[in-house]
């Protein structure tokens, strides 16, 4: 099978970010674990060999044009969530993009299946785009292969010491804006009395806005 996948968002501020990386190891795994398959990598506004089986969106904006509405080929688009439908008051669409999400949700809608990282979001999109459940695919994301079980106790014991870490605690990796709720995860590590480690960039980055409303959780958390 030759399958075209729509690379785009590692030339963008997306490379080193979730659907980049998320791209970047589909891509490797795909190459590693299928070889019997032709892929083709391009980007929006590319022309595709006529000879293309499949085509692959790994990425969708409701508020932005990422999907062609009308395809020869068959086309399978990956959704990783809705959040922008779900939480309107914090993402303000406008003119153009309410327009412009009417193009999407048709073009969404002519995708021959859907792929989504869980239930949760398979049902937003059953219910923001009145999607058929049947059309669409859950498909957890996976660790990476650098993750492993560590059996050494002094490896261990050498990172607890490196960070000051106690023998049992929560840990949370990520951002730290205001759909992670993080106030609300402290509160609860707080409760069940069990140290919270937390990690991320944006949780240590000196450089912030203190007056964008998106970092008011990490302004409460810091």
């Amino acid at each position: 099978m030759k399958i075209a996948i729509d690379v785009s968002p590692l030339k963008s501020g997306h490379g080193v970010r979730g659907v980049g990386f998320y791209l970047e190891h589909l891509k490797n795994a795909l190459v590693k674990y299928f070889p019997e398959n032709e892929y083709v990598f391009f980007e929006a506004g590319d022309n595709l060999p006529a000879d293309i089986d499949l085509v692959h969106f790994p990425y969708f904006e409701p508020f932005f044009l990422t999907l062609p509405i009308i395809s020869e080929n068959k086309k399978i688009v990956t959704v990783h969530d809705l959040t922008p439908l779900v939480f309107p008051d914090h993402f303000k669409p406008g003119l153009k993009g309410a327009l412009k999400w009417q193009i999407q949700k048709m073009a969404l809608k002519n995708a021959d299946a859907i792929i989504t990282d869980s239930e949760s979001s398979k049902k937003d999109i059953v219910k923001y785009v009145d999607i058929a459940p049947a059309k669409i695919k859950v498909a957890y994301l996976a660790a990476g292969s650098e993750f492993n079980v560590i059996d050494s106790k002094e490896k261990i014991n050498s990172v607890k010491k490196k960070y000051k870490l106690p023998d049992k605690f929560v840990l949370y990796v990520g951002d730290a804006t205001w759909n992670k709720n993080l106030p609300r995860l402290i509160e609860a590590a707080f409760k069940i009395n069990i140290p919270l480690v937390m990690v991320g960039k944006a949780l240590v980055d000196i450089d912030v806005d203190l007056k964008n409303p998106w970092n008011k959780d990490l302004i409460r958390v810091q």
